[in-house]
């Protein structure tokens, strides 16, 4: 069923309730009366969302917005897309950007003032200080987004299968190599490695941390973005030599495939085949986010051999990396006829109850750390890894134009099926594309 289909029919349901009870019941949060003697101009605000976990619970914890009785007279039509980031930029064009966002935001549409700057909200005041330092704009210096959730990208590994081979997490990637090449020697019906490859946004992934994750460490957030936006190469150590991070990066991935440490269906395994193989015990370690473990508690709930470990160390002159990325985005259009509406939606989003909700339901942490979510089980474990010696980054920003996170993991999937015919060929064509796109959104 399409996403928005599940909304429309909570909408019909919910407005058929308020039909039966009458127009003097009190809603869902409001406290106050609604109804024809509110004194309240209906408004109906358009809410894109780059993520369905998101906007199924939208739909399910405010189900007052959805059919509109509440006591601010506010109706919030809700839509997903799975490119959410390509179908704004589409509305954009067209002169129809919705009222409020949740997806990463096109730097070219920020730069153009299409969204609101956020930076003087209260509600700054209840967040993870480090919420609103990796939300800045690094050209305005500007918020133009505030996160709901934090999240954690890393290794998952099974816990068990560790232990009894005695494996340790790796420090570097020659370690994590030799931990794989004993579970594929140990353990030959467990796959050491699984990527689910058939998702393009997998391999952008691994791009963000294991190489750009590089250049983060050393330059920081806002250097590293900085040089992204300005298309600083040189400053951000990409070139197309053999000894550079983009070869090794893909000359790293060759190995693990030729010696077999991969899934032997790399490029057509989906992410459901991805957790159904860990959890199974089939899978050793995957790379993915702790969005990831709700999932895999809805498909093997009493599995609970999971353990997390940092993205080993790339280079000798590197340390490891961890995720330490932003999640839940609330943005708002500055063109909207409704801004004052659309505050009050965000507001009640970032109510601690609310932030509670979600985080619970997609595995996140909570941007407030005043909350107290149950998110996981392994909550207390990832939090070490967090608090540890890792460098902790977040998701790449400044990715010009088309080259978004989809279109990377795409060239990674052309290496994996054996277009290139070495990684400096895979370096040089990931150099032209960057340069390409970023050439179009500067003409």
């Amino acid at each position: 069923m399409a996403k928005r289909s599940i909304c429309a029919i909570l909408t019909g349901l919910l407005l058929l309730g308020t039909l039966l009870t009458g127009c003097g019941e009190k809603t869902v949060g409001s406290g106050q009366e609604t109804g024809s003697g509110s004194g309240t101009e209906p408004v109906t605000l358009t809410f894109l969302f780059g993520d369905a976990v998101m906007m199924d619970w939208f739909c399910e914890y405010f189900p007052e917005y959805i059919s509109g009785d509440n006591a601010d007279g506010i109706t919030v039509e809700v839509e997903y897309q799975k490119e959410a980031n390509q179908v704004l930029q589409v509305k954009s064009a067209a002169g129809e950007i919705p009222d409020m966002v949740s997806t990463g935001l096109p730097q070219e549409m920020v730069d153009q003032g299409k969204f609101l700057d956020l930076s003087e909200e209260s509600w700054w005041d209840d967040l993870n200080p480090s919420a609103k330092e990796l939300s800045v704009d690094v050209k305005s210096g500007k918020n133009y987004f505030v996160p709901m959730c934090m999240g954690a990208v890393g290794l998952f590994y099974n816990r068990d299968v560790f232990e009894e081979l005695g494996l340790k997490e790796a420090e570097t990637w020659e370690e994590l190599m030799d931990n794989l090449r004993v579970i594929r020697d140990e353990k030959p019906d467990m796959v050491p490695f699984y990527i689910c490859g058939k998702e393009a946004y997998t391999f952008g992934h691994m791009i963000d941390f294991m190489v750009d994750g590089v250049a983060k460490e050393k330059l920081g957030y806002s250097g590293f973005e900085t040089a992204a936006s300005q298309n600083d190469l040189e400053t951000l150590g990409w070139n197309a030599q053999e000894d550079g991070i983009l070869s090794i990066f893909a000359r790293d991935l060759l190995q693990m495939q030729e010696e077999g440490l991969l899934n032997e269906n790399v490029i057509t395994a989906s992410y459901d085949n991805q957790i159904e193989a860990f959890v199974s015990g089939k899978a050793a370690v995957i790379s993915q986010g702790v969005w990831s473990l709700a999932d895999m508690q809805k498909k093997a709930p009493d599995f609970e051999s999971i353990g997390f470990a940092a993205y080993p160390a790339m280079l000798s002159d590197s340390t490891k990396i961890v995720g330490n990325t932003l999640d839940s985005y609330i943005s708002i259009s500055a063109s909207g006829q409704h801004i004052d509406a659309a505050k009050k939606v965000a507001e009640a989003m970032l109510e601690p109850e609310a932030i509670q909700s979600l985080c619970e339901t997609r595995s996140a942490i909570p941007a407030n750390p005043s909350v107290d979510a149950d998110w996981s089980i392994i909550k207390d474990d990832v939090a070490a890894v967090l608090g540890g010696d890792a460098a902790k980054v977040t998701f790449t920003q400044n990715l010009p134009g088309a080259f978004n996170g989809d279109e990377r993991g795409r060239l990674v999937q052309e290496l994996m099926v054996g277009k290139y015919g070495n990684t400096v060929e895979f370096a040089e064509e990931y150099l032209k594309r960057w340069n390409e796109a970023y050439e179009s959104i500067s003409q």
